[in-house]
């Protein structure tokens, strides 16, 4: 290195910038992959309201839990 040559150093709109755009394919892949698994462990802890109002006239159990008809009407 010379005398002359100065060091340019980035600021931080810069590095963050380029901390974004880089490898930026995986990062939006990962996202995703998140959302897939957030959503199926969504799923799990609280189905959906149709498959438990199924559930619960399947099994008799509408008028237990206040939910639905009784069966016969």
């Amino acid at each position: 290195m010379k005398k002359n040559d100065k060091i340019q150093r980035a600021t931080w709109v810069q590095e963050f910038r380029g901390m974004m755009t880089r490898h930026w394919r995986e990062k939006m892949l990962a996202v995703v992959v998140a959302f897939f698994f957030w959503n199926m462990v969504k799923q799990q802890i609280r189905p959906s309201m149709t498959r438990q109002r199924d559930f619960l006239e399947e099994h008799s159990l509408g008028n237990a839990a206040g939910i639905g008809q009784p069966r016969g009407q």
